[in-house]
């Protein structure tokens, strides 16, 4: 669910077009798409006692791509604007308070020599 609206999120931000070159919780193996973004949800959890409980989403950003150094700056693009923009709201109007956990990471080189960078993003739902 999270990772659809940061997905939304991140196409708004010229980040990608949704099931071209941004996925949800899907990342196509194909040669031919070497640079691309996958936002998969992580799990999500209540926080009580708050004047009403609330859920705290996570997901997790990967970037792909054939160049390592384009690939990492562009992970890092989306790590600055995330801490810079502190909430989203998506489609369906539901607010998003978000924050990166960590800063991005190198993962592994695939099977077609593409480097793999993630980002994890934690958020709290305003209206959820």
């Amino acid at each position: 669910m999270f990772a659809k609206s940061m997905a939304e999120y991140l196409s708004s931000q010229g980040y990608g077009k949704q099931d071209v070159t941004l996925f949800v919780n899907n990342f196509p193996s194909r040669a031919e798409m070497p640079d691309s973004i996958a936002v998969y949800d992580a799990s999500s959890y209540s926080v009580r006692g708050r004047a009403r409980n609330s859920v705290n989403f996570r997901c997790q950003i990967r970037v792909r791509g054939v160049q390592e150094e384009d690939t990492a700056q562009k992970i890092l693009n989306i790590y600055n604007l995330l801490e810079k923009e502190q909430s989203i709201k998506d489609s369906n109007g539901k607010r998003f308070v978000i924050q990166p956990l960590n800063p991005p990471s190198f993962l592994m080189y695939d099977e077609a020599g593409r480097a793999n960078w993630i980002l994890n993003v934690s958020s709290i739902a305003y209206n959820y």
